[in-house]
């Protein structure tokens, strides 16, 4: 997951890369929020003029956020089932978050990688909801 700082923050990318991710056993929702398995590198932090309006946190998992601009793109995640008995379930669609956000996700037609882009004025895009779809292997 990338965080591309600029606009409305400063400081370095934000990359989140998870190693593992947490499924709920009885529903196959994935906790997007649990960054038990996650390492995060770099850190962005807002300007003065916006840091009463927003609060700095972590990438969740099939997240992509930005302060540019408008409609910015310019933020990149994915998410790569592959070598498991999972896909995304077909409930799963982007869902727009914060200001003036943009973005989409492609998915394999197995539904087993999902390339996301997007960002925004401090928004961005996520999977929403992220369940699963056991496929077997």
């Amino acid at each position: 997951m990338l965080f591309k700082a600029g606009g409305a923050t400063q400081g370095t990318d934000q990359y989140e890369y998870f190693h593992l991710i947490r499924i709920n056993p009885f529903t196959l929702e994935v906790d997007r929020s649990d960054h038990t398995f996650s390492i995060m590198v770099g850190r962005y932090e807002f300007k003065p003029a916006y840091e009463d309006n927003h609060d700095w946190r972590r990438m969740n998992y099939s997240e992509v956020r930005s302060c540019i601009k408008t409609r910015d793109e310019s933020s990149r995640a994915n998410v790569d089932l592959r070598g498991t008995p999972f896909a995304v379930d077909p409930s799963a669609v982007m869902a727009p978050n914060g200001y003036r956000p943009a973005g989409g996700a492609f998915f394999s037609p197995d539904r087993k990688v999902v390339e996301l882009r997007g960002g925004g004025y401090c928004g961005g895009m996520n999977l929403k909801p992220l369940l699963l779809t056991y496929v077997g292997q």
